[in-house]
């Protein structure tokens, strides 16, 4: 299987699972797809995202993570209690992660999903904002 082919089903997959749940829009910042959602819908969704990603870290067990998800981890700011880090590594040298980011008002938790920062580039970010309905 072509590795477009396994990152399209890896996000196709996502979105259509979450499509009752999730709205997705485009996070300049961290360019990024990104849905934030209520603590309420938290079950619904981790179980969403982990299904697509082969990998799941937290704060304690990203020491265990390949290096290029621990450097992801970095780009990003580092994990925290409770957060949580999806990665996906490609054959061909892209990666896919997903942020997983409760707020500090305890009531609200965003996702992102997104490119590590060596793999991410215009034509990929287009891929993936197409791939999640976003214009």
């Amino acid at each position: 299987m072509s590795q477009d082919l396994v990152m399209e089903n890896l996000c196709q997959g996502i979105c259509e699972d979450s499509m009752e749940v999730l709205n997705w829009n485009w996070d300049e910042h961290f360019q990024t797809v990104l849905s934030q959602f209520s603590k309420n819908e938290k079950d619904k969704v981790m179980d969403i995202v982990s299904n697509h990603f082969n990998s799941t870290y937290d704060h304690q067990s990203i020491s265990s993570a390949s290096d290029t998800a621990q450097m992801s981890v970095r780009d990003l700011g580092g994990l925290r209690e409770g957060q949580m880090f999806f990665f996906q590594e490609l054959e061909d040298g892209r990666n896919l992660f997903g942020a997983w980011w409760p707020w500090g008002n305890d009531q609200t938790i965003s996702i992102r999903i997104g490119f590590s920062l060596g793999s991410a580039n215009n034509e990929l970010n287009s891929k993936l904002k197409n791939l999640f309905g976003i214009q």
